[in-house]
């Protein structure tokens, strides 16, 4: 079995490879051809909500296996607009261009002061059907009650039926669908799930 650890600036690389897994069509149109580059910058630097203070990695003894990026309202709240500054600096003309797109993320993915969010989790394809997801997803679940938050959300590509059905056997439910509108229309469900069982749904 992988062991889940604390990211380090260093596996900057494993990062960037992993994001772009996650999202192989949406990253590309709406961050550009670029992204990896991005991702690559933001990692090694902290307070901001791409930081390697945020990330875990699923470790096969030396190796990485995959990773999940995930951050509490508190994070999300005091991180947003340095995150936001940063991306602008990166992205310049593409960051205006698709602007309309980048207020509506920002926007749709705000979530409540109990929620501590699953920005991105993926598995590299010879680790698939292992069970690090779900490693992945337990350690979030950790975080969650460490954090002293009530529950977990992630959003999640709607026709991603493996995800979708992985994080429902997990115990996630489908609160919401909505649309990002780039060269393609792309269509999220966003799915919570609870973990303090002391709180009501």
């Amino acid at each position: 079995m992988t062991e889940i650890v604390k990211a380090l600036p260093s596996q900057k690389y494993d990062f960037s490879n992993l994001m772009l897994l996650s999202a192989p069509e949406f990253f590309p149109q709406f961050l550009g051809k670029r992204c990896q580059q991005l991702f690559e910058k933001l990692f090694v630097k902290t307070k901001n909500l791409f930081s390697y203070k945020h990330t875990l990695f699923a470790m096969d003894k030396t190796k990485v296996a995959g990773m999940i990026l995930s951050y509490g309202w508190k994070e999300k709240n005091h991180e947003n607009l340095k995150t936001g500054i940063y991306m602008l600096l990166h992205l310049n003309i593409l960051f205006l261009k698709n602007i309309k797109a980048f207020l509506k993320m920002n926007r749709i993915n705000n979530f409540k002061q109990d929620e501590y969010y699953i920005s991105n989790i993926a598995v590299y394809p010879e680790y698939r059907g292992k069970g690090i997801g779900k490693q992945l997803l337990k350690a979030a679940e950790n975080e969650v009650l460490s954090h002293d938050y009530n529950y977990l959300v992630l959003d999640v590509e709607s026709d991603n039926d493996v995800a979708v059905k992985l994080y429902k056997k997990f115990g996630f439910k489908i609160v919401k669908k909505y649309q990002v509108k780039l060269k393609n229309t792309f269509c999220f469900y966003r799915m919570r799930k609870l973990i303090n069982i002391n709180q009501k749904i």
